[in-house]
């Protein structure tokens, strides 16, 4: 993703300013939403400094003290906390850890559905404050644009969570396995726009035939399981040539790369998205229905 400071400044700009409305718009929605996670933020904030305060040294922990400089997260922000300067830092890891407590049996939600608007809402407050982070002068430092990349991705486009979450497509799309590797295949820009944005998770890989339109297609790789051999990847490779514009063509150009490369522009048209980096194979165009028997 090539992206000059200025495009990075207005890219960060713009992303905080829709995770402020999509969270405006969240605690509209659920009323108690917005008072439930911030007292659920507040209960996880207190446990991590009643954590920091009993991890102190020997000499430290039997020390009073008004204050304490903590590592927030999610968001990674340092925070000062003030202490009760009469108590020592053991005593007063107590008091926090009893708050917390109470915290946390204040913010249970009622509601059977809200779980997973808290979730999203958690997900764009923690996004919100790593964004916050970004100085000027880290404008043009690529970790920073992959960073904001990653960010969009994940909650504007909001893919699986892990590897681990298995998102099934929502419609029939084109199916194929290989000696237990799942290989789906988009029918339409609306499926190649779920597969590309829902479906492919972070170590899943997703291939395109190049400079041709044509389906986007997966290679499910679930979480500890090796890594797909050369033979599986140009079979993969296969089906996107096979359905593209370039069926016809003595050998074909497919692109392919790791999900967690593949970004979408808001406000781009379905089917359309973004490489971050990609590796190039050139296959001769095979109907898949006479390699998967």
């Amino acid at each position: 993703m090539d992206l000059s400071g200025k495009n990075v400044k207005t890219e960060l700009e713009t992303l905080k300013r829709l995770i402020n409305k999509e969270l405006s718009n969240l605690e509209k929605a659920h009323p108690a939403l917005g008072e439930a996670d911030e007292t659920i933020y507040n209960a996880m904030k207190m446990k991590q400094i009643a954590t920091a305060l009993r991890t102190c040294n020997s000499e430290q922990i039997q020390s009073r003290v008004r204050s304490i400089t903590i590592t927030i997260q999610p968001g990674g922000m340092e925070e000062e906390v003030l202490l009760n300067p009469k108590l020592s830092l053991i005593e007063n890891a107590a008091l926090f850890e009893k708050k917390a407590g109470k915290l946390l049996q204040k913010s249970e939600l009622k509601k059977k559905g809200e779980e997973d608007y808290s979730k999203k809402y958690e997900l764009l407050r923690a996004s919100l404050n790593r964004l916050k982070q970004i100085s000027p002068d880290q404008f043009r430092n690529q970790d920073m644009i992959s960073l904001i990349a990653e960010i969009q991705k994940s909650i504007l486009i909001q893919p699986e969570k892990s590897d681990s979450i298995v998102i099934r497509p929502s419609t029939s799309y084109r199916y194929f396995v290989w000696n237990g590797w799942e290989i789906f295949a988009g029918k339409t820009d609306e499926q190649n726009d779920e597969l590309s944005t829902r479906f492919t998770g972070q170590r899943d890989l997703w291939f395109h035939a190049a400079h041709c339109p044509g389906s986007h297609v997966v290679l499910k790789c679930p979480t500890h399981s090796p890594r797909p051999g050369q033979d599986i990847i140009e079979k993969a490779a296969l089906v996107a040539a096979w359905f593209s514009k370039s069926r016809n063509a003595p050998s074909v150009e497919v692109h392919h790369t790791e999900g967690r490369f593949v970004h979408k522009r808001r406000n781009a048209p379905k089917g359309e998205v973004i490489l971050e980096k990609f590796s190039t194979i050139r296959v001769r165009p095979r109907n898949p229905d006479e390699l998967f028997i």
